[in-house]
């Protein structure tokens, strides 16, 4: 029984780290510029899908999409629609 607590304090506490590593990385994104805002974008995007919150990811995944078209980055560009397309397919009425 002892373990069980353990471990779900560890996780507990995990997922509070990575909920504030994307709070920050969320908060620092209008200052990031060229590739870097779009890898930022697409990491907030994967977060928010995992969570389920599909309306977020698919707005950090748009974002990343925009960026990459503006950088003529054909693997930023393919990452963000294949992330775009991920999503599509979980929300609801689609």
């Amino acid at each position: 029984m002892r373990m069980f607590y353990l471990g779900l304090t560890l996780l507990l506490a995990c997922q509070w780290g990575i909920s504030q590593h994307i709070e920050t990385l969320e908060a620092n994104l209008p200052n990031q510029i060229g590739e870097q805002y779009a890898k930022d974008a697409l990491q907030i995007a994967t977060h928010y899908y995992l969570m389920g919150n599909y309306e977020k990811a698919m707005q950090h995944a748009t974002l990343a999409e925009n960026k990459a078209n503006q950088l003529s980055s054909p693997e930023l560009l393919a990452l963000a629609l294949n992330r775009q397309a991920k999503i599509l397919l979980r929300m609801p009425g689609s």
